[in-house]
């Protein structure tokens, strides 16, 4: 496997450190062993720093807040209990990830310490930005990754969000933010994406909201599409679904917000056709027929804050095939 990246500290801050869908996508492929992640010592330290340091500005801001004065004294100690325990949680989730061998821990050696000070003192990324508080850590990641990437004779991708370590460059490894770039080659696979835990979800809103993906497709189809005529038909006019039978679907992608999906259906309609006859007399039929349609459907989804779970805000359907061939 040659699949291998690490991740900086930027990357578990902007996707919620393990609560977003796009990580959880790349530590299932770590599970199946499709990439292997690495992150540095200093990494793991800045990660469980920045939870903790959350949690104190939340709970700075509710103190702050005239609610929470209202707050009875007692009920206080129980929130900075729960606040802990939420903190301990979440720190959790790192150890497990590190436990279980989806994310492993390079050491930062002792022998890049002069590399270091030649970075800082020729003012080279990331030491170019006076400003910028955490640029010796910085310098540790990247000489880390670099000694780690000479030692196994290995090349790897960086992903990081961080402008600084974005801007450095390596003969040993690429920087770059496009995790989700990254993670198409693998989630475009539908081998993959049937097993990811977001694909069980669409398959339930799937499920529960099936009156009303027939009654868009419905919309649609008696509404919304140009119709092409056999030479034989001079018009058509009254177009009804009379039913629609599900075939199959599948996932073309997703992230955190929403989630396409090819959604193919059989629809039986009936239609007025409208010939003209030789003295202009206009006579009608109704004709009924059916047709295979594959529709992409749009479903936004939001994740539920407290308990976790997800509901279905919208679903949108778009004929791929705005044309009808009627004979």
């Amino acid at each position: 496997m040659e699949n291998i990246i690490f991740l900086d500290t930027s990357i578990f801050v902007s996707n919620n450190y393990f609560a977003s869908e796009l990580i959880n996508q790349l530590f299932f492929l770590a599970r199946k062993k499709k990439v292997e992640i690495f992150i540095t010592d200093i990494v793991e330290k800045e990660i469980i720093k920045n939870i903790r340091e959350s949690y104190e500005l939340i709970s700075n801001c509710l103190k702050k807040n005239n609610v929470w004065k209202n707050i009875h004294l007692s009920e206080i100690p129980f929130l900075i209990e729960k606040q802990n325990k939420i903190i301990d949680e979440t720190v959790n989730k790192l150890n497990q990830l590190v436990s279980n061998d989806i994310i492993k821990i390079i050491k930062t050696s002792n022998t890049i310490n002069d590399k270091l000070l030649k970075l800082y003192f020729e003012n080279k990324v990331p030491f170019n930005n006076k400003k910028k508080k955490n640029e010796f850590l910085d310098g540790l990641i990247l000489l880390t990754i670099e000694e780690w990437c000479i030692k196994n004779t290995k090349k790897v991708i960086l992903f990081s969000e961080d402008p600084d370590i974005l801007n450095y460059s390596s003969k040993y490894f690429t920087v770059t933010k496009n995790l989700s770039e990254f993670l198409e080659s693998f989630i475009n696979k539908e081998e993959i994406i049937k097993e990811l835990p977001v694909s069980k979800l669409i398959e339930e809103l799937l499920e529960l909201n099936i009156p009303e993906i027939q009654h868009q497709i419905t919309y649609l189809f008696e509404n919304e599409f140009q119709v092409s005529l056999h030479p034989s038909i001079e018009d058509v006019s009254s177009i009804k679904v009379k039913r629609i039978d599900y075939l199959k679907h599948h996932i073309i992608s997703f992230d955190d917000n929403k989630a396409f999906v090819e959604y193919t259906v059989e629809i039986e309609y009936e239609f007025e056709e409208i010939k003209t006859l030789y003295n202009f007399e206009e006579i009608s039929n109704i004709r009924k027929s059916n047709i295979i349609v594959p529709f992409e459907l749009r479903i936004d989804i939001t994740k539920g804050v407290i308990k976790g779970d997800y509901s279905l805000i919208k679903t949108d359907v778009n004929w791929n095939y705005k044309k009808l061939w009627i004979k």
